[in-house]
Order: C-alpha cells, then structure tokens, then sequence
C-alpha cells in the first residue's frame, strides 16, 4: 500500500507514506513454524523533527511485535509441536490510512495472531498526529456521556437492550478513534457488542477535522471488514 500526497504553495500540511517492511519466518525439523508479516507508515515530507517522532513510534512497534514473536509466539510453537501442525504461527500487522491533509495524519492499525489454539485474535489502535510537530493530535470528540448516549440509541434492531447497554457502557473507549474526510470514527473491538460477532463495529460521528465540530453520532453502526488473512 502507497500513499503520497504532495504539498503545493498555499496548500494544507499533508504527509507522504511509504510501506515500512519487516517479515521474517522461523523453523524447526526444517519446517516452519512460525511466520511474522509487519507493515507500517514510514513519514516523510514534513518537518524532519515530526517526521523522525512519528516515525520512530512506529519503529518501535514493529521492535516490540518482533521481539514478542521472538519470545512467547515462538517458545508456544515449539512447546505445541507446531512442526507437526498444518499450518504455522503467524503474527501480522498492517495499517489503513484515514486522513491526510489541513496538516492532520490519521490512521489505524491491526494487529493479528493465528495459532492452531486460538484461530485468530484481531486488535486495532487508531492514531491521529500533528504533521507541524509530529504530537499526537486531540480528536474533538463529544463528552463521554453524550457519546455513550448516542451509542444507546444506535442499538441495531433485534438486539437485546440489557445486553447492548451493559456492552456499550464497559467497553466505549474515546481512544478507539480515528478521523476521515467526513468526520470521526468511533469504533468498539471485535466480539464486545452484541451483534458484533468476530468484527469491529464502526460509529459515525458529525463533524469535520475542526475542534468542537464533531458533536454527536449520526450514523447507524457498520460492521467494518475483517483483518486480511
């Protein structure tokens, strides 16, 4: 996935992205066991600064993710026999930009582990940066319990109230968020809605990339697609 933006003279802030790569397999008795796929944004075309603190947070990332496969995915596999299973570990992350202008950056990843236990396990984390200064930027969401309300009443018809309002109340996190050309997107994880099955369900919030503007949920929720396999 490439994503390139260029800035002319009087133009809004946007960013330039390329795929940061790492892929790397393990084996025993000559057979894989474990595989990792991680691809995240590497920034370029703002101010060096910004470009080196988003970038570095991404790096950091990728270390992490690795160095878990290193330790706990890969003693599992061997703990587990994998040699002898069909298919091996795998680990994979991958990201999906939302927004890239008036000097904002916003994106989600997803991170993914396959394992014969536990046939897939999905996490998403959104981010949103200042391309001025490489912080994150504040996403002018409503208060908590506005939001919270409005989810309430986007109960998708058919589901149990008791179940929907306990779901909602435990598990609404603002920082399950990100923007797009047309407003915020408030998200809740796989499997913590009812009717959610094995996919994130999506909110829809008003509002554009202006603080204050994105006020209340107007859209009914929509399953988002699953992480690719």
């Amino acid at each position: 996935m490439a994503f390139s933006q260029k800035k002319r003279p009087g133009e809004p802030v946007c960013a330039e992205l390329e795929d940061f790569n790492e892929r790397q397999a393990w084996e025993h008795d000559d057979k894989i066991i474990l595989e990792t796929s991680i691809t995240l944004p590497k920034i370029s075309g703002i101010p060096s600064k910004a470009a080196e603190r988003i970038n570095r947070h991404y790096i950091f990332l990728s270390k992490f993710l690795l160095r878990w496969a290193k330790t706990s995915l890969l003693q599992k596999a061997r703990e587990n026999n994998a040699g002898n299973l069909a298919e091996p570990y795998k680990l994979a992350a991958s990201y999906t930009v939302t927004y890239n202008d008036k000097g904002i950056l916003s994106l989600y990843y997803e991170i993914s582990q396959h394992s014969p236990a536990q046939p897939l396990a999905e996490v998403r984390c959104g981010d949103s940066w200042s391309l001025e200064d490489g912080l994150p930027y504040p996403l002018p969401l409503p208060r908590r319990s506005k939001g919270i309300k409005a989810c309430l009443n986007a109960m998708p018809p058919g589901t149990d109230p008791l179940a929907w309002k306990k779901a909602v109340y435990r598990h609404y996190q603002e920082r399950n968020s990100y923007l797009t050309p047309k407003g915020i997107v408030l998200y809740f994880p796989a499997c913590t809605l009812p009717s959610s099955k094995y996919e994130f369900l999506e909110f829809h919030l008003t509002g554009t990339p202006q603080p204050n503007n994105a006020t209340s949920i107007h859209a009914a929720p929509t399953l988002a697609p699953p992480v690719k396999k």
